[in-house]
């Protein structure tokens, strides 16, 4: 199967999702909002975004995916199968889930990346980041394998992209040079094009 990258972004038709830079040869960069872009309004896509391991959706951009996709929230939960009395029990770091979301041809992909929370001022007074970078690769190395399969299951394969903001980032206490390579390296060996948004 012939997989290409995605059409270029057009100003105005993707709102404020600006193209910034190209690393590798499926690898995009853009500036913008992901949730205004022709790749997440026409699809089809599978929307990457990090969790934790303690059964929390509420912060970040998963807050965001939890507005906008409840039935993402509610498998996530099922998953953890979280109860009211058991705040012990933990979703295995670098598992990922994958929620059919729309005429089923796209997905959200709920990936175990953190460990725990964190706040803004926790991490200010030096609480460990979350974000584990050996589970990220875990969640993304799973990832890359399943795109193509449902790359080609889909009405329009040439169209299937991988969406995701900067995982790890914010409350995950990464920054991003940390986090780009492992990206890069994914991207080179995956047939299906990645584009990752900064907001």
């Amino acid at each position: 199967m012939q997989i290409r990258s995605p059409p270029p972004f057009h100003g105005a038709s993707t709102a404020r999702a600006i193209f910034v830079y190209v690393l590798g040869h499926m690898l995009k960069i853009c500036r913008g909002d992901l949730f205004e872009s022709d790749s997440f309004k026409l699809g089809p896509y599978i929307l990457m975004h990090g969790c934790n391991d303690i059964g929390r959706y509420g912060a970040g951009f998963a807050m965001e995916v939890r507005r906008r996709f409840p039935d993402a929230y509610q498998h996530y939960l099922m998953w953890f199968g979280r109860r009211q009395t058991d705040r012990v029990q933990r979703l295995r770091l670098g598992a990922i889930q994958l929620v059919p979301v729309g005429d089923g041809e796209s997905y959200i992909c709920n990936a175990i990346t953190q460990h725990g929370v964190a706040s803004y001022r926790s991490l200010m007074r030096g609480q460990t980041p979350p974000f584990r970078l050996d589970a990220f690769e875990s969640c993304l190395s799973s990832l890359t394998d399943l795109a193509p399969k449902l790359a080609e299951k889909s009405t329009r394969p040439d169209h299937f992209t991988i969406l995701m903001p900067q995982i790890g980032c914010g409350l995950g206490g990464f920054k991003w040079s940390q986090i780009e390579p492992s990206v890069l390296r994914a991207a080179e060996k995956c047939p299906v094009p990645i584009v990752v948004y900064v907001h």
